[in-house]
């Protein structure tokens, strides 16, 4: 056996852009959705954050965004307020889980009124 070390996400700053455009593609794609893509400064954002979950937690993180942010263009003001640490004010969201979001984008798509996940 080889041991293979992977070191922590927030040891590799560089992936993080990466990572964020592929899933961003991908939960796309799954979503049916236009493609999405992070401004300069939320991406700022995401590098500023310690990661404590890993990949799994951008890669959840990048589908909630896919699914609630109407714009195709991801902003600070998009991103959820667990990554504002030591920031004065973090902006609200409508749904405070994945599950909620799911739930919404579900329910709302069948009736065809995106608008109302994007809470305009």
């Amino acid at each position: 056996m080889i041991p293979f070390l992977v070191p922590p996400l927030r040891e590799r700053l560089q992936d993080i852009p990466i990572l964020a455009r592929h899933f961003l593609n991908e939960y796309s794609a799954a979503y049916g959705k236009k493609p999405r893509e992070l401004s300069d400064t939320a991406t700022d954002v995401l590098l500023r954050y310690p990661w404590p979950g890993n990949v799994r937690e951008l890669r959840n993180l990048v589908e909630r965004l896919v699914i609630v942010c109407p714009q195709a263009r991801i902003e600070p003001h998009h991103l959820p307020p667990e990554l504002f640490r030591g920031v004065a004010e973090a902006p609200r969201h409508p749904y405070s889980t994945l599950h909620e979001a799911r739930s919404a984008t579900n329910a709302n798509s069948s009736c065809g009124n995106c608008k109302s996940i994007a809470g305009t």
